[in-house]
C-alpha cells in the first residue's frame, strides 16, 4: 500500500509540475502583442514581424513602387537564440505582379512567389506585409 501511495504521489507531482512550471522550450515573444509590429509569417523555427515604424515609401510611380522596412525574426525557442533584424527594400511592379528585393544594401533579386513552397509563401507574406503597411492593401492575392 505504501508503494501505491508513493507512485501516486510521484505521478501527481509530475502532473502538477508540468502544469505549474512552464516549458523551457516556450519562448517569450515580445512582438506578439505590440501594435508597432505586424505579424508576417511563422516558419523556419520562429515568427517574422514587420516593424511598422520603419516602413518608408521610397518611390511612388504607379504601377511601380519602392518600399523599405525592417523585418524582425523572433526564434520559437528560448535556447539563447537571438532576434534577427533585416532592413529590406522591395520594388513592386503592379502591372506584372512581380517584386524584387534586396536586404541590408545587397543586390536586387527577383523573388518567386509562385507555388506552395515555404520560401514562396514567405516571400509572398513579406511583400504583402510591406505593401499593406504602406497602402492598406495586399500586393498579391
Amino acid at each position: 500500500m505504501k508503494k501505491f501511495f508513493a507512485v501516486a504521489a510521484l505521478i501527481l507531482g509530475v502532473v502538477v509540475g508540468q502544469i505549474v512550471v512552464p516549458s523551457q522550450a516556450e519562448a517569450y515573444d515580445p512582438y506578439e502583442n505590440d501594435a508597432n509590429f505586424a505579424y508576417v509569417y511563422s516558419g523556419h523555427g520562429g515568427t517574422m514581424y514587420l516593424d511598422l515604424n520603419s516602413v518608408n515609401v521610397q518611390a511612388y510611380d504607379p504601377p511601380h513602387y519602392q518600399i523599405a522596412g525592417t523585418f524582425v525574426f523572433q526564434p520559437a525557442t528560448s535556447n539563447n537564440a537571438s532576434t534577427n533584424e533585416s532592413y529590406v527594400e522591395m520594388r513592386f511592379n503592379y502591372s506584372t505582379k512581380e517584386h524584387f528585393e534586396r536586404s541590408n544594401g545587397g543586390q536586387w533579386q527577383s523573388k518567386d512567389v509562385r507555388g506552395d513552397s515555404a520560401i514562396s509563401s514567405r516571400n509572398r507574406a513579406m511583400a504583402n506585409a510591406l505593401f499593406r503597411a504602406a497602402y492598406r492593401m495586399n500586393f498579391y492575392n
